[in-house]
């Protein structure tokens, strides 16, 4: 997410968690260094931006798993080694399922969860699997298949497309996002009607 979708916030009620397993990145949102553009005020962090030190993966429980750091842009960093970037060091990070995280939001206040980007450098299926059966009160879901970079990654697109079509989701191609995004049947018409949309900047 970026400082601009909190500018188009006109409501003023945009929550966003994030899930940062890298202590590289997080130090970099918490001094507002990133080199992309339109990086996040570090202000909005613990306010508006929770930042949480997990990876997200589909096993059970709170697992400690190894952790590929990479040089010169940590956002490639992954769970899984890669073949071509350089790594600066492994370390071992914590990892739960979203369902875990899922089983204490409050659902009673906030019934549905709008938007979940994935882009996970490789474990963007497993974290998909471990949403377990919240994926009911999603609405909408990007994510970036990366499988050639990260080899021993199990991260096919068209196996994603079957599992989240056999569990009421479709493939929609009219959203803005390059990247492979899935709308719930069920808020299909809050989706259409632009209500809620996916946010990609």
């Amino acid at each position: 997410v970026s400082q601009s979708r909190y500018k188009e916030d006109k409501d003023n009620d945009l929550l966003v968690f994030g899930f940062e397993p890298n202590p590289k990145s997080r130090e970099i949102l918490k001094h507002g260094s990133s080199q992309w553009p339109d990086p996040i005020d570090p202000k909005l962090i613990g306010k508006k931006l929770i930042v949480l030190p997990f990876a997200l993966y589909s096993q059970e429980g709170v697992n400690l798993v190894p952790f590929f750091t990479t040089k010169n842009n940590s956002g490639c960093s992954s769970l899984f080694h890669p073949k071509t970037i350089e790594i600066e060091e492994k370390i071992q990070v914590e990892a739960i399922p979203l369902k875990s995280f899922f089983s204490i939001f409050p659902f009673d206040q906030v019934p549905f969860i709008e938007y979940i980007k994935i882009d996970a450098q490789g474990a963007d299926f497993e974290i998909i699997k471990g949403i377990g059966h919240y994926l009911a009160r999603v609405a909408i879901i990007t994510l970036e298949p990366e499988q050639e970079e990260y080899p021993d990654a199990i991260n096919p697109l068209e196996e994603i497309d079957q599992f989240l079509n056999q569990n009421h989701f479709f493939r929609r191609y009219s959203l803005d996002c390059d990247d492979p995004t899935f709308v719930n049947k069920t808020y299909r018409d809050l989706v259409t009607g632009g209500k809620i949309k996916p946010y990609q900047k």
